[in-house]
């Protein structure tokens, strides 16, 4: 015998039936409309730590994760449920933030139904498995914002956005497209006012808008921006409107 510990056998939190509208598709009249999509997602986690606690912090939040993975398919637009697929499976995959903690996932399988391409006369689906140890996301960072590229595309770009403690994203704008943000915890401020975790920040093109996080803690953001521009910097707002949110938690998953 070598002597050398066995791998721990993985676990799996399954999430199945997720029905989510999203703009998705090549053609014309795909690109006009949402349409229904069917996501399932196995990931593939060690949970004898949630076993042994009984506590949400040592497993993977099937709340928090319906949220983001709705998030990312509503306002992302993507031409190809493959593209969609591979972008959940590389957050999903991405290691844990200090601000929503979990065990790190080390698989994940991702399953997206198209049910109404071929308007009843076949199902088309792909199902694709990613291992953790093959994600690689392209890393900036700079005055403590740190931005994780997730994917890159002509029409699309989503990463995530991790801000030290007191650290801020200076007034920007985006004279391309729109830009949307969903909060992955409480403490982040968008324009002055602090978010709750799960609400998506929408900000139209041309909009200036500001990040700034006061809390003690790296706070993160999921971004999505359509199509992909460069910040260009904007004069600070004098006074800071509400910016227009989406609920994405869960009902009654907030505590």
């Amino acid at each position: 015998m070598s002597g050398r510990r066995a791998p721990p056998t993985l676990d799996v939190v399954e999430l199945g039936g997720l029905e989510v509208r999203s703009v998705v598709g090549v053609y014309p009249h795909e690109r006009t409309r949402t349409q229904p999509l069917v996501v399932g997602l196995a990931l593939h986690v060690d949970l004898r730590a949630a076993g042994a606690s009984d506590d949400v912090a040592d497993t993977v939040d099937y709340g928090r994760v319906t949220g983001e993975v709705r998030f990312l398919l509503e306002r992302a637009r993507f031409r190809l449920i493959e593209s969609a697929a591979e972008t959940i499976a590389r957050w999903l995959l991405l290691p844990p933030s200090a601000d929503a903690p979990h065990p790190p996932v080390r698989r994940v399988a991702v399953r997206i139904d198209k049910p109404e391409a071929l308007r009843g006369l076949a199902r088309p689906s792909v199902t694709i498995t990613r291992d953790a140890v093959g994600i690689v996301a392209p890393t900036r960072a700079c005055d403590g914002v740190t931005i994780e590229r997730l994917h890159q595309g002509a029409e699309v770009a989503v990463a995530r956005v991790r801000l030290a403690p007191g650290a801020t994203i200076s007034s920007h704008r985006h004279e391309l497209g729109d830009e949307h943000e969903l909060t992955l915890s409480d403490g982040l401020c968008a324009l002055d006012q602090a978010l709750p975790w799960g609400t998506a920040v929408s900000w139209p093109r041309g909009q200036a808008h500001r990040w700034h996080n006061p809390t003690g803690v790296e706070r993160t953001l999921l971004r999505v921006t359509l199509p992909p521009s460069p910040d260009l910097p904007a004069p600070p707002v004098a006074v800071p409107t509400t910016p227009a949110t989406t609920d994405y938690a869960p009902a009654g998953t907030r505590t």
